[in-house]
């Protein structure tokens, strides 16, 4: 679940239900509520401002930035197809 969870496409194996739904609530975090992934609006907005970021999203943008940098052709090593 944790290997896959950064996963761009639907993950298919013997525990895809609960890797999805792991994956698609990473995304939906990650994202800010713009990837809802069917849920409602109410609901994510909900989550969201239960669960306050922190600095997190500006950490990401941050480490993205620097890896961008030293790393031009791989800015992003995590994501997987």
């Amino acid at each position: 679940m944790i290997a896959n969870h950064h996963k761009l496409s639907k993950v298919t194996t013997d525990q895809s239900e609960l890797v999805e739904a792991f994956r698609k609530a990473d995304w939906t975090d990650v994202s800010m509520g713009w990837l809802k992934h069917g849920l409602p609006e109410s609901f994510v907005s909900e989550t969201l401002l239960a669960f306050p970021n922190y600095g997190f999203h500006k950490k990401l943008v941050s480490l993205t930035l620097k890896r961008m940098l030293s790393h031009p052709l791989s800015p992003l090593p995590m994501l997987k197809l």
